[in-house]
C-alpha cells in the first residue's frame, strides 16, 4: 500500500506524465473498497509535492459507479481535465 501511494507521487509515472501533468482525484464517501479520507489524504499530498490537483467527490456512488450516478458531472470534469492536459506544452 505505501509503496502504490509513492509511486502515484512520482512526476514520471507514465511516459507522458510530468511534474506539470493535473491530477484529478475521482472519489466517493459510498465507496466500499477505497476510503474517502485516504484519497483525501493522497490529493493533499500530491498537492505539497507540487503537483496541480482537483477533486471531484460524488457521495453516494459505489467504486467506479461515478459516471452512471451523474453522467453529466463526472464527463464534464474528465473533458475539463483532457482540456488542461492538452493545454500543456511539452
Amino acid at each position: 500500500d505505501i509503496f502504490f501511494r509513492r509511486t502515484l507521487l512520482k512526476p514520471d509515472l507514465l511516459p507522458w506524465t510530468s511534474q506539470n501533468t493535473p491530477r484529478l482525484y475521482v472519489y466517493s464517501l459510498a465507496d466500499a473498497l477505497v476510503d474517502h479520507g485516504r484519497v483525501e489524504e493522497h490529493a493533499a499530498r500530491a498537492e505539497r509535492c507540487g503537483f496541480s490537483v482537483e477533486t471531484l467527490l460524488f457521495r453516494s456512488s459505489p467504486h467506479v459507479a461515478h459516471a452512471r450516478a451523474d453522467p453529466e458531472r463526472y464527463w464534464n470534469a474528465i473533458r475539463a481535465i483532457w482540456k488542461r492536459v492538452s493545454d500543456i506544452s511539452p
